[in-house]
C-alpha cells in the first residue's frame, strides 16, 4: 500500500506536492488579475441610427414612434424614437447627358429610424442586447409587422431623460 506522500514529495509516487503549490498559486493569480483589471461594461442609454434604402411605402408605414425594434436573434434594441423617410433620389438625365436636379422616385423611400434603447458601453464597444454595435455593419431587425435589413449608421450614448 502506497503512503499519501512518498519520500520525495510526490502525491501517490506520482505529483510533486511543489509542482501543484506553484499551480495553485499561478491560476489564483490569474483570477486575481482578471478580477482586479475587469471593469464591468457601464450600462447606457444607447441611440442607434439604422438605415434602409429603397423601401416600398407598405414598410415606411410600419415604421411608428414607440415600436420596439428587436434583432433577428430576439433581442430588443430599443424602441423607435424617430422615422425619417424621403423619396430615393434618381439618376436621371436629360438627352444631351445633363442630370435631371430632383428626380425623385416615385415607387421607393429610403428609410432612417433612431432607436432608443438600454446598452452597456465598455469603453472600446457599444453593445445592446448583447450585440456589439459599429457603424457600417448590416442587421437584420424586426417587430410589429416589418422585418427589414438595415445598415448602422450612427450609434452612440445619449444622457438619461
Amino acid at each position: 500500500m502506497t503512503t499519501f506522500i512518498d519520500r520525495q514529495g510526490r502525491l501517490f509516487g506520482k505529483v510533486s506536492v511543489v509542482d501543484i503549490l506553484i499551480l495553485v498559486l499561478l491560476v489564483a493569480l490569474v483570477l486575481f488579475a482578471f478580477v482586479r483589471f475587469s471593469k464591468p461594461a457601464a450600462a447606457v442609454t444607447v441611440e442607434t441610427k439604422l438605415t434602409m434604402e429603397k423601401q416600398r411605402d407598405p414598410t415606411v408605414n410600419q415604421f411608428e414612434v414607440g415600436l420596439p425594434v428587436y434583432d433577428e436573434g430576439g433581442a430588443l434594441l430599443g424602441h423607435v424614437e424617430k422615422v425619417e423617410a424621403v423619396r430615393t433620389p434618381l439618376d436621371v438625365f436629360t438627352a444631351d447627358g445633363q442630370p435631371v436636379p430632383g428626380a425623385v422616385s416615385q415607387v421607393y423611400w429610403d428609410l432612417s429610424i433612431w432607436v432608443k434603447g438600454k446598452g452597456h458601453d465598455s469603453g472600446s464597444a457599444i453593445s445592446v442586447g448583447g450585440i456589439v454595435l459599429n457603424v457600417g455593419m448590416s442587421l437584420q431587425v424586426h417587430g410589429p409587422g416589418f422585418d427589414v435589413r438595415t445598415q448602422v449608421q450612427q450609434v452612440r450614448t445619449v444622457a438619461e431623460d
